[in-house]
C-alpha cells in the first residue's frame, strides 16, 4: 500500500461513502476515480503508484461495494453520479478530472452530462460508449455471460484468502498478470471471518447498475458531454476473449457523434489488465499527457 494513501468518509444519501486518497504535490490536478461494477477503490492502487504523485487521486468504494457495502438504494448511474457530487462538495472542488473504469466510465459520463460545469476532463477506461442491448436475453442473464466468475463469486463463500486467490487464479483475464498487488486487491474484497469469507459486494447493486451501460440513455449521454474526453480501450474482453468490450466499429460510430472524444488503444491488454496489470504504465502516461494544458 502506498505511503501517501489515506481514507476519509463522505456523507451521502443513506450513510457515508468510504473513499481513499493518494495525495500529490501541491498544485497537482485532482482526479476522482470510479471503479468497475464488482470492484473497489483498490482497482486504482497500481495506477496511483505509477502516477507517482503527479495527480491527487481520490477513489471511492462505490455504494454497495467494499467499505461502502452498507449503503442502501438507490443504485444506478444517476445515484452514483449524485455521490460524486457529494465527494466534490466535501472536498470543495470546483472542477475535477474524472477517471472511470468499466462501469465507472458510464458513471463519469452521467456526471459530466448532468453537471457540465463540474467535470473538467474525462478519462474513460474500457467503458463509456453505450453497449448494444442483448436481443431476447434478460439483463441479469446478459450480465452473467459478460462478467462470468466476477458475478458468480457473489453467491459463494470462501474458507480462506488462499481459497479466494485460487478461485481468481482460474480467471482467464488475470492468469498471466498475477501479482502481489492482485492479492492485496482480493484481500480487501473479502469480508467476514474464515471459513465463511464473502465478497463485500451487494449483488442487488451489481444487477441494478449493470442495466445502465445497455440502456437507451447510455447511448445518448456521451453525446451530451462537452468536456474533453479520452477513451483508452483494451484489445481483449472481460474473459480475455479476442473480442473487446468496445469493438472499434462501435467506437468509430460514437466518434461521429461525440467530437470531444479522443481514442487510444492499448495493445495486448484486456478489460482488467489495462488498469490492473501490464497496461498500467501506458495508461498512466496517457492520463498525464491528457491532463497537460
Amino acid at each position: 500500500m502506498a505511503s501517501n494513501k489515506t481514507f476519509f468518509k463522505v456523507p451521502v444519501a443513506g450513510g457515508e461513502l468510504n473513499c481513499a486518497r493518494w495525495s500529490a504535490k501541491s498544485g497537482a490536478p485532482v482526479a476522482i476515480a470510479l471503479h468497475g461494477i464488482t470492484s473497489s477503490h483498490m482497482a486504482w492502487e497500481l495506477l496511483a503508484n505509477q502516477l507517482a504523485g503527479s495527480i491527487d487521486l481520490i477513489a471511492p468504494d462505490l455504494r454497495g461495494r467494499g467499505g461502502s457495502q452498507h449503503l442502501p438504494h438507490p443504485f444506478g448511474l444517476e445515484a452514483h453520479a449524485q455521490d460524486v457530487v457529494r465527494i466534490a462538495e466535501y472536498l470543495e472542488l470546483q472542477h475535477a478530472l474524472i477517471l472511470g473504469h468499466s462501469l465507472g466510465a458510464y458513471i463519469a459520463i452521467e456526471y459530466a452530462a448532468q453537471f457540465p460545469d463540474q467535470a473538467d476532463r474525462l478519462v474513460l477506461i474500457d467503458g463509456g460508449p453505450g453497449l448494444p442491448a442483448p436481443v431476447g436475453v434478460a439483463p441479469e442473464d446478459f450480465l452473467k455471460l459478460v462478467l462470468g466468475p466476477a458475478l458468480a463469486r457473489l453467491q459463494q463463500t470462501f474458507a480462506s484468502n488462499a481459497a479466494y486467490f485460487e478461485f481468481w487464479r482460474q480467471h482467464p483475464a488475470l492468469a498471466e498478470d498475477w501479482s502481489d498487488y492482485i492479492e492485496q486487491y482480493l484481500v480487501y474484497d473479502l469480508g467476514g471471518e474464515p471459513p465463511e469469507l464473502t465478497p463485500r459486494i451487494c449483488e442487488d447493486a451489481v444487477l441494478t447498475d449493470g442495466k445502465g451501460p445497455i440502456s437507451p440513455q447510455a447511448h445518448e449521454r456521451i453525446k451530451q458531454v462537452h468536456s474533453p474526453m479520452l477513451l483508452v480501450r483494451a484489445t481483449r474482453g472481460l474473459l480475455n476473449e479476442p473480442t473487446p468490450l468496445l469493438p472499434m466499429e462501435l467506437v468509430t460510430a460514437v466518434l461521429q457523434k461525440a467530437p470531444s472524444l479522443e481514442v487510444q488503444t492499448l495493445e495486448d491488454t484486456n478489460h482488467y489488465t489495462i488498469l490492473m496489470g501490464r497496461g498500467v504504465q501506458s495508461l498512466a502516461r496517457a492520463i498525464v499527457k491528457f491532463c497537460q494544458p
